[in-house]
């Protein structure tokens, strides 16, 4: 292979570089999209498990609520028994008897009552809490779809993007050595996208290991492929193209 070929096949691995760069970052952004949509997703629903569980709570206070009512309505029909019974009582200490029984009914409604109260006051608070995160909730479930859609359409666009420059790409293989495009593309594989690195003074582009300057000298003649020996990466002198 001449000066001139060889000259040639650099430029179009630094063309094709080029290509493979834009296609490998756009690849990373389409592995990505999955695990956003993901932690939207939990996220979301992690709200809404909160919300479940703040419904539950909520009936489970109604239901208490009921009960308690219950209790109370059972405790006046007890003291309405026993304040009948009291009426044909004939002695003393059954009507005392009977005294008792009504004051600790009449006691034991009271706290019932008490406690009526106490949680009717929880139950409003908490319905107006739970109808504020229910709407909350409606928004972020909208701003979710609208996400999740935003994704698709992006991880759709970048695809479509992906195929035209898989395009382009074809168009340089032929123009290419095959036994330095198959090295090329191995280090493709193995190096994040970056397989052709610039000389930077006199240090790897890609990983900035400092040559000796034969080394050096040889990126610069162009005479033939070098490889870095960290990296693996065929390093090119810009200036020289």
């Amino acid at each position: 292979m001449t000066e001139q070929q060889l000259k040639d096949q650099i430029k179009h691995l630094v063309e094709l570089q080029k290509i493979d760069s834009k296609i490998y970052r756009m690849k990373q952004d389409v592995q990505s999209i999955p695990s956003q949509k993901k932690t939207a997703e939990e996220a979301f629903q992690k709200h809404k498990a909160q919300l479940a569980d703040a419904e539950k709570h909520y009936k489970d206070k109604q239901m208490r609520q009921k009960e308690l009512e219950n209790e109370v309505l059972a405790k006046e029909e007890l003291i309405k028994k026993y304040q009948s019974q009291q009426a044909q009582v004939k002695t003393n200490q059954e009507y005392s008897a009977l005294t008792k029984e009504i004051n600790d009914a009449t006691a034991d409604k009271s706290i019932a009552e008490d406690e009526v109260l106490r949680i009717m006051d929880e139950v409003e608070n908490e319905k107006k809490v739970l109808d504020d995160e229910k709407a909350r909730l409606a928004g972020e479930e909208k701003k979710l779809k609208e996400e999740l859609k935003k994704h698709d359409e992006t991880q759709q666009g970048l695809q479509k993007e992906i195929e035209a420059l898989n395009g382009e790409r074809k168009q340089f293989m032929p123009s290419v050595d095959p036994e330095i495009l198959s090295q090329y593309e191995l280090v493709l594989q193995k190096r994040g996208g970056i397989a052709v690195a610039a000389l930077q003074g006199e240090s790897c582009g890609g990983c900035s290991l400092n040559f000796p300057p034969q080394v050096v000298n040889e990126i610069k003649l162009q005479e033939k492929i070098i490889f870095c020996e960290s990296c693996s990466r065929i390093v090119y002198d810009e200036s020289s193209l």
